[in-house]
């Protein structure tokens, strides 16, 4: 099967042109096509930036220092809380 099959042809182009314009009317058909575009430059817009996360994440490139996140050096565990006599806790005066 050739892709050509799958185009349309002048003739149907012309034909979708005139349903549009006897559904939409004349003055609507400028604004649709204008609506149209954007929307379509959006869509672009959106698959250049999927693209752009996609190669990034393959090539494994470090974000920006800006966006990375700060990590302490010495993160609080539980264990380091432990007194020696292995409590949980500190240890507490009894009386």
């Amino acid at each position: 099967m050739s892709t050509f099959a799958t185009l349309p042809t002048p003739g149907t182009l012309l034909f979708l042109l005139a349903l549009g314009v006897l559904l939409f009317g004349n003055r609507k058909m400028p604004e649709l096509a204008h609506t149209l575009g954007k929307s379509w430059n959006e869509f672009k817009d959106a698959l250049n930036g999927i693209e752009k996360d996609v190669d990034r994440a393959v090539l494994r490139q470090p974000e920006p220092v800006s966006k990375q996140f700060h990590v302490p050096e010495r993160l609080s565990h539980p264990a380091a809380d432990a007194s020696p006599n292995g409590e949980a806790g500190p240890p507490t005066a009894m009386g």
